[in-house]
C-alpha cells in the first residue's frame, strides 16, 4: 500500500516538473522586468509619459512614446 502511494507521488512529481519545463515562460517574467528596472527612462515630449530608452523615439533631449506624437510636436512646431 505505502509502495503504490510513493510510486503514484513520484509520477505526479514527474509530470508536474516535465510540464513546467515544456510550457513557455510568462513574457512578463523576471528576465524583462529585470532589464526594464535598470534601463533609463525619459519623457515624451508631447503627454509627458515616461517610457524606457531604448524604446523611445527619437534623441538627445527629445523623446517619444510613439510616431503620432512626434508628428504632432513636429506639425506645432512648423505652423
Amino acid at each position: 500500500m505505502i509502495m503504490r502511494l510513493l510510486i503514484y507521488l513520484m509520477v505526479i512529481m514527474a509530470a508536474y516538473y516535465l510540464l513546467r519545463s515544456i510550457l513557455p515562460k510568462s513574457a512578463t517574467g523576471p528576465a524583462n522586468s529585470r532589464r526594464a528596472r535598470h534601463s533609463k527612462m525619459v519623457k515624451c515630449d508631447y503627454c509627458k509619459l515616461y517610457i524606457a530608452q531604448e524604446e523611445a523615439i527619437g534623441k538627445q533631449d527629445k523623446y517619444y512614446c510613439s510616431e503620432e506624437h512626434k508628428n504632432l510636436v513636429l506639425s506645432e512646431d512648423n505652423t
